[in-house]
């Protein structure tokens, strides 16, 4: 008889590190997560997200055993990043009783967004924007675009910055000037520069090395309606 109630006070016991062993990873598997989660939302943030998890995760000393889930919502001022993550931790004394495993789970999520928003409308003023009253629809629907994202909550932290162009950006006098235009100078009607295609791939280009755009004028050709916008 008291060979058979051998195995309760092991089972017991053994089961009860089992357990123990059980709560440790998973305090460690939850702060490995924690930690993973908070840098892949970060919006300073330049490694993939799933890459910055895994990297967390596979420092703990079974991080090569867990399985992650993962979820990302990715945008220029917004981060949103969540994940699951499970671990089949193998038992040493509960499998006396048919429990050869305890699953370790841990989640969590995290969001990081910046409010100021800037908006930029870029506007063709040119000369064919006369036809078919294209200049009065322009006008029509900048104003329906301010009227819907400008709403009194939005105002307080979005800015909309108005670009007008017609062939080149007249930037102004000072702005001309301040990047290097002034030593390009040809006249005084009008700052634009003369960018290549190849400024449009990389960086900001060396505007000093950028001629100075010859003015344009109106012009009617017979028509009264060709006017300044």
């Amino acid at each position: 008889m008291f060979a058979l109630t051998i195995p309760i006070p092991i089972i017991l016991c053994g089961g009860a590190l089992d357990i123990g062993r059980h709560e440790l990873m998973r305090v460690q598997l939850q702060d490995a997560v924690d930690r993973g989660v908070l840098a892949a939302a970060s919006l300073t943030q330049t490694q993939d997200f799933e890459a910055t998890l895994s990297d967390y995760v596979k420092a703990l000393d079974f991080g090569d055993a867990v399985a992650l889930s993962k979820k990302a919502d990715l945008s220029l001022n917004a981060r949103q990043v969540s994940v699951t993550a499970e671990y089949k931790m193998q038992t040493y004394f509960l499998p006396l009783i048919g429990i050869d495993e305890l699953t370790v789970v841990a989640s969590a999520e995290a969001r990081e967004a910046k409010r100021n928003i800037e908006l930029s409308l870029m506007l063709d003023m040119s000369g064919s924007m006369i036809t078919n009253d294209r200049i009065g629809k322009l006008k029509n629907a900048a104003k329906a675009f301010i009227d819907q994202v400008l709403t009194d909550e939005a105002a307080k932290h979005t800015t909309i910055s108005i670009v007008p162009y017609a062939g080149q950006v007249n930037i102004g006098e000072k702005v001309f000037n301040r990047l290097g235009g002034s030593s390009a100078r040809m006249h005084g009607y009008s700052s634009c520069f003369a960018l290549t295609a190849d400024d449009h791939d990389g960086s900001a280009p060396d505007f000093s090395k950028r001629p100075q755009v010859a003015h344009y004028t109106n012009w009617n050709f017979g028509r009264t309606d060709m006017n300044w916008w």
